[in-house]
């Protein structure tokens, strides 16, 4: 473990420099001290940066030199790391009537980056907008049209953002607490990347109300899959995995063989699309799994069982894991396990 923090000061290029390595990062713990690590396509530690709370979602620059980590929710930094030089540039606050909600994204020219937030006295969700080329100055916000704002993303396009609007109200005076679990409202909204306009929302059943809609990734043809973290009975299963068609009012749930459903707990951990394979992974952690989707049909196409495995990014045309004990997967294979590192929820291919 020594070794590998060690090299938190060796320079990573970015895409540029060595397109043709793979190179993915993950939030995790090392020993007693919260990190983001950079590895390659083998489960190597490159670098570790150290971070001052837990990690959850991460960011890369469109040139792959900037990489930016969010705090787990309810969270109170950006740290923003240079690749490039190999040094953590700064940390980013929130103001004082928001915290973060441990998602972003920058946008295709790189000139801003979006964070996910909570306005937690006027319960509702923003995406609050940082200025780059201005030493990350918040320089504005947009309305997410929906209370709890998890993951968002700028699709493919360069011109619509994706919102998951977890649906859960939260307050920093009551940290964690899901404060109106029986009125929740879980969205998918678009967004106009240049107005902020609300563009289309769509939802679940009302039955469903109580999945939150937590984690999303973009596939093809502007297909945008969601993984759910159900918040009422956790025992009888629900469709916690589905997809949103721009154009459509309703949200497409998949359904899964009922054995698997059970094991899910009903809580998918992360979701990760590989638009050039045609497949989209789901992590349920809580029941060990990584399961994998055709994307066209929408069906289960394969299980993998990692003990504790929630992080996935796409490789190649399949996958990369990573699991809160320390192991590296690429499909059914551990190809790495790291002594004394604990890997967190998601990953980020660099």
């Amino acid at each position: 473990m020594q070794g590998a923090l060690a090299l938190g000061a060796v320079p990573f290029l970015g895409k540029g420099a060595a397109a043709s390595t793979y190179r993915f990062a993950v939030a995790g713990k090392a020993g007693t001290g919260y990190i983001v690590a950079v590895l390659d396509g083998g489960g190597s530690v490159l670098q570790t940066y150290p971070l001052e709370g837990r990690g959850h979602g991460l960011a890369v620059s469109p040139d792959g030199r900037k990489l930016a980590v969010f705090a787990r929710r309810p969270g109170y930094y950006i740290r923003m790391i240079d690749l490039q030089s190999g040094e953590i540039e700064r940390d980013i606050d929130p103001i004082s009537d928001r915290h973060f909600y441990g998602h972003g994204f920058f946008t295709p020219d790189g000139n801003f980056l979006y964070a996910t937030e909570n306005d937690f006295d006027g319960e509702q969700g923003v995406l609050g907008i940082y200025d780059t080329r201005k030493n990350y100055v918040r320089v504005g916000e947009i309305d997410t049209g929906g209370i709890g704002p998890h993951e968002a993303l700028m699709m493919s396009d360069g011109k619509t953002i994706a919102v998951a609007n977890g649906g859960i109200a939260t307050h920093p005076d009551f940290p964690r607490q899901k404060l109106n679990v029986s009125e929740m409202k879980p969205s998918m909204v678009l967004l106009d990347a240049v107005s902020g306009d609300l563009m289309s929302r769509a939802t679940l059943p009302s039955e469903m109300h109580k999945l939150s809609i937590r984690h999303i990734s973009e596939g093809n043809e502007g297909r945008v899959w969601f993984a759910g973290q159900q918040q009422g009975d956790k025992i009888r299963p629900v469709d916690m995995v589905g997809y949103y068609s721009p154009g459509k009012e309703r949200l497409e749930l998949v359904s899964l063989p009922e054995e698997i459903a059970i094991e899910t707990r009903n809580y998918g951990g992360s979701v990760s699309a590989n638009p050039k394979a045609g497949l989209v992974a789901v992590s349920a952690p809580r029941g060990n799994m990584l399961l994998i989707f055709d994307e066209i049909s929408g069906q289960l196409k394969d299980v993998f069982r990692h003990q504790d495995i929630c992080a996935v990014s796409p490789k190649e045309e399949w996958f990369i894991g990573a699991t809160g004990r320390g192991a590296i997967t690429i499909s059914r294979n551990i190809v790495a396990e790291i002594a004394d590192f604990k890997w967190d929820n998601h990953a980020i291919h660099l």
